[in-house]
């Protein structure tokens, strides 16, 4: 969903609204031939893509009329938890 902003943003020179950017992801996936259930399952990505950038403008993290470009943070915040899993087959030494 991020790459389809990045790109929509890039061609239109401006930041690319919700309602707008929920119709391109549809469109786009519907003239794939994705199934019906994976296009609904994106338009809600986009929803909850668009309700956390609020909170991070709410919060001073993202700046006014910027937008979520990557997800590496996530990625490493998932990978910290992923070091820090213990396994119960494998128990620490010691």
């Amino acid at each position: 969903m991020l790459w389809l902003r990045r790109e929509a943003v890039a061609e239109c020179k401006h930041a690319v609204n919700p309602t707008w950017r929920r119709a391109a992801v549809f469109n786009t996936l519907t003239t794939r031939g994705c199934p019906a259930e994976d296009v609904e399952e994106a338009v809600d990505v986009i929803g909850q893509i668009t309700r956390y950038e609020q909170r991070f403008r709410a919060d001073g993290v993202l700046p006014p009329n910027e937008f979520v470009t990557s997800a590496v943070g996530y990625d490493y915040g998932r990978t910290v938890d992923f070091v820090r899993w213990e396994s119960p087959r494998c128990p620490p030494p010691g």
